[in-house]
């Protein structure tokens, strides 16, 4: 009964185009590199067989297992080699069969003990040296949290990278790793941040202007030059100055109001300084906070499916992983 509403879950999702196929077509096709140099592979869990197509499109021999009926005729109505058989049962009857052993968004549906049983069966059906990769959404997702897992009605639990590693070491898989597909990235992370214009870069700093303050010299004193024309100015212009007084004062009274008004400007450019250096000041700090609260969004949303990997070993025998 669980298969059916699975599979009627699924036909819903694709009819009413919750989801795209193109979106799982770039899901498979970032796991496609981990298969190169295993030419026989077999997909666990395979439904409609995009990750076969894409298997025998490169080159290799493709092979899909599923517990939904369904889900097998779908495949071999594209002329896909598949099977309709409970996973776990079918690897254990297929000793050393196989180079690789592929199975995604699978084991969520799955108890612990089950997903246990998967691995070890997948370490049969391997041959020694050959490759499991186990797939499925990633658990320190709060997108996978919140809504895709819940989603679906068949979902048992999540799994974090580090439990899926420990049940790989204990059926004694070596050289495993984890990773996550950046190709699963939430789309809407950008949406949220969204974009913002670059931070300015070398904005002035200090508490100095960046011109030199008003500085007017005093002139030295005036000297009449030591020539007759000199001699001649220096006994008239005493004379004269009573009657050439009155000219001057309008042009003191105009070179005092032109100084009032340049220490004014100067005053007003110090405050507009002072105030600029403030803007920046907060404009860094600002720009501070919302680096770190990317920071904190984009790490509460990580790619949203993760992997593990792991070898059999090439002389089984010698396998020190493999817990009794």
């Amino acid at each position: 009964m669980a298969n059916d509403v699975e599979h009627q879950y699924y036909e819903y999702l694709y009819t009413r185009g919750y989801s795209r196929p193109e979106a799982l077509q770039r899901v498979l096709q970032a796991y496609l590199p981990l298969f190169e140099g295993y030419p026989r592979v077999v997909d666990v869990g395979c439904g409609r067989g995009e990750f076969l197509a894409l298997l025998e499109a490169n080159g290799h021999e493709a092979i899909g297992v599923d517990i939904d009926e369904g889900m097998i005729e779908a495949c071999r109505a594209r002329g896909l080699t598949a099977y309709h058989a409970d996973a776990i049962e079918w690897l254990e009857a297929q000793p050393q069969a196989f180079d690789a052993v592929f199975s995604t968004n699978v084991v969520e549906h799955m108890s612990p003990e089950q997903v246990q049983a998967l691995i070890r069966a997948a370490y049969t059906a391997l041959r020694p040296g050959g490759l499991l990769v186990i797939g499925t959404p990633n658990a320190a997702s709060i997108v996978v949290h919140l809504h895709e897992f819940w989603r679906d009605p068949t979902h048992v639990r999540l799994y974090s990278s580090q439990l899926l590693e420990f049940f790989f070491y204990a059926a004694g898989f070596e050289g495993i790793e984890s990773g996550s597909l950046e190709v699963t990235k939430w789309e809407g992370i950008d949406k949220i941040l969204g974009e913002r214009p670059p931070f300015p870069k070398n904005l002035p700093h200090g508490t100095s202007l960046p011109f030199p303050a008003l500085d007017v010299p005093t002139p030295p004193p005036f000297e009449w030059p030591n020539t007759w024309r000199g001699r001649l100015w220096s006994i008239l212009f005493p004379r004269l100055g009573r009657w050439l007084a009155p000219l001057f004062v309008d042009m003191r009274r105009q070179l005092s109001f032109q100084h009032m008004y340049l220490q004014a400007m100067e005053n007003i450019l110090r405050h507009t300084w002072e105030q600029q250096q403030s803007l920046t000041q907060y404009a860094e700090a600002l720009e501070r906070y919302t680096e770190r609260l990317e920071r904190a969004i984009r790490w509460l949303h990580p790619p949203r499916e993760v992997y593990v990997t792991g070898r059999k070993p090439a002389d089984p025998e010698k396998s020190e992983g493999a817990l009794s």
